[in-house]
């Protein structure tokens, strides 16, 4: 009986082993174990830290030229590293609908001002980190407080613009009512170069419009070196926990946080993130056998059936009605704990190519793999709906996702274990658990969002 859970953390300590492992679980085990390793990561320091990225905080840059300074490029660059979401802007990527979501920043909280603690504490954090990084303290504070001093003009508009309102417009729209960015070319710089150009009439989902009207006001009128060091020190903000234990304890002092570090639910985390269908991929040889993925199949296709002859029955639905769920349910298919049936060896290796792991240079390593996802998750968004095998969804997790746009459901992987599933069970208790939840995502399709999709797959 499979009775072993899904434990990735156990899968990422198991040792290396050479000529056995594929390249993807080397890389996922490396990745981790390095991560771990903080001895390592002390000796290392910050000189992992790009200099391509210290040159372009000014603070840290005496060099750095203000008429160089191009709003648009800012945004491109460092929107592909998903900095700019939290700066500026909430960035989110709807894939099964081909549509990006857009709201304003949340990264200082409702009401601050100049004068409060919080404030004080941003100035302290942002002069601490750049003097740790080889800033002059006296040009950190300095910079700090008018990067502070920008922020509380974002967050003022963002607190009194009407935040509950929303717009469905293209980024063509988009252009037209707030031109102080070129939308298309950001949307682009988003999805990364490889994939080309976004259309301009992909639909731009608007959270308080009013705010992005505000924000052109605020950066036409600041100076271009508050708003390059904003960028900058979002940039190293995001690798302060990764980094050294001099660099974590400013952000904790930030923080006021007393609680200890979990290093290993750390690790774990962030190795599951970037690494999530390797993973998946060793836990769907043990767990999908032959015989597992004969049953499941049998499965869904019991349940359409059983769902399919009760429509049939119901003698309250029109004939064109009844036709319409018929054909629906005739083209609904399921991911059973993995993203697609081709969920091969070959497929996984490939996607892990571009990622790197060292056993000696993390923060490296997680500055380069970070980039990596980013520019794999913004790459699905011009792949049609049908045609992209990876999703958004997490397979690990034991939550079922619908999809309504391609009309299809998952199972993931963490529902394909015990006690949910378990391929030596009696039949009756894996339709009461999985066969339930197939009934359950197979209803989705004719409510909330589902009953504007068709049978045809579209809206």
């Amino acid at each position: 009986m499979l009775s072993s859970r899904l434990l990735p953390t156990e899968i990422l300590k198991r040792p290396i082993q050479i000529g056995v492992d594929k390249g993807y679980v080397r890389k996922a085990k490396t990745f981790f174990q390095s991560c771990m390793d903080t001895d390592a990561i002390e000796a290392r320091g910050m000189v992992d830290y790009p200099t391509y990225w210290r040159n372009d905080w000014p603070t840290l840059n005496p060099n750095w030229d203000r008429n160089s300074f191009n709003l648009q490029q800012v945004f491109n660059r460092y929107a592909h590293r998903n900095v700019l979401v939290d700066v500026i802007m909430n960035v989110t990527l709807w894939y099964d609908r081909q549509t990006f979501k857009i709201r304003p920043n949340r990264w200082l909280p409702k009401g601050s001002s100049s004068k409060s603690e919080k404030q004080k504490r941003y100035v302290k954090f942002y002069t601490d980190t750049a003097v740790a990084l080889g800033a002059d303290r006296t040009v950190a504070k300095r910079d700090a407080k008018r990067v502070v001093q920008l922020m509380k003009m974002v967050t003022k508009i963002r607190d009194s613009k009407d935040p509950g309102k929303v717009l469905f417009i293209t980024l063509r729209q988009m252009n037209k009512d707030y031109p102080y960015i070129d939308w298309v070319e950001l949307a682009t710089a988003l999805s990364g170069s490889a994939t080309g150009a976004v259309a301009p009439d992909n639909k731009m989902h608007i959270v308080n419009p009013g705010y992005f009207k505000g924000l052109e006001n605020v950066l036409r009128k600041a100076d271009n070196r508050t708003l390059q060091n904003l960028f900058g020190f979002k940039y190293v903000y995001d690798l302060l926990p990764y980094s050294t234990q001099k660099m974590k304890d400013i952000r904790r002092n930030f923080t006021n946080s007393t609680q200890k570090e979990n290093r290993t639910q750390l690790c774990s985390a962030l190795a599951i993130e970037f690494y999530e269908f390797a993973i998946l991929k060793i836990e769907a040889k043990r767990i999908l056998t032959k015989k597992s993925k004969k049953f499941l199949g049998e499965m869904v296709a019991n349940v359409k059936a059983e769902q399919i002859d009760t429509v049939r029955n119901q003698t309250w639905m029109t004939k064109y009605t009844k036709d319409g769920v018929l054909k629906k349910l005739n083209t609904v298919s399921a991911a059973m704990g993995v993203p697609d049936p081709n969920f091969d060896e070959d497929s996984v290796e490939k996607l892990y190519r571009p990622f790197k792991a060292s056993h000696t240079k993390f923060l490296k390593s997680y500055i380069q793999n970070r980039d990596q996802f980013n520019a794999f998750n913004f790459a699905q968004f011009n792949k049609d709906a049908r045609d992209f095998n990876f999703r958004q969804y997490n397979y690990l997790y034991p939550i079922a996702y619908i999809a309504y746009y391609p009309n299809e459901f998952t199972i993931p992987m963490g529902l394909l274990q015990n006690p949910y599933f378990d391929e030596e069970f009696p039949s009756y208790m894996n339709y009461a658990n999985i066969g339930s939840a197939i009934g359950h995502e197979l209803a989705h399709m004719f409510g909330g969002l589902g009953k504007y999709c068709s049978f045809l797959r579209s809206v």
